[in-house]
């Protein structure tokens, strides 16, 4: 879905766009590790409201702290192409706004298990 809308509007950028969509279900191992006897379905990223505010909060700090280092040492690219790729910007809190609420929207329509 992340590739999907980078290709509607390229001004977007595609890693912040893929860190923003999957942010969601980093809730889950969050879930396991606090309700070790009951885990509950979904908690606040799970929410529009909680994608739009949360979730992108903490996707933009990934996408600017955590991301470049990572990947440039995962697929041995020059970390600094990959930090000013991920610089603070609108586009960039932009691109994960849109990422987590696209998570967000498949995961709604999915059927229930």
């Amino acid at each position: 879905m992340a590739y999907v809308i980078y290709r509607l509007n390229e001004k977007l950028n595609l890693p912040r766009l893929v860190v923003g969509s999957m942010f969601p279900d980093l809730e889950i191992p969050a879930i396991i590790w606090l309700f070790t006897t009951r885990i509950p379905h979904r908690l606040v990223l799970y929410s529009l409201l909680g994608a739009a505010t949360i979730g992108t909060m903490l996707s933009v700090m990934f996408t600017v702290l955590i991301y470049p280092p990572l990947i440039s040492s995962f697929f041995k690219i020059d970390k600094n192409k990959v930090e000013r790729k991920c610089r603070l910007s609108l586009a960039l809190i932009f691109s994960c706004l849109l990422g987590n609420i696209s998570h967000v929207f498949l995961r709604c329509h999915e059927p229930p298990r």
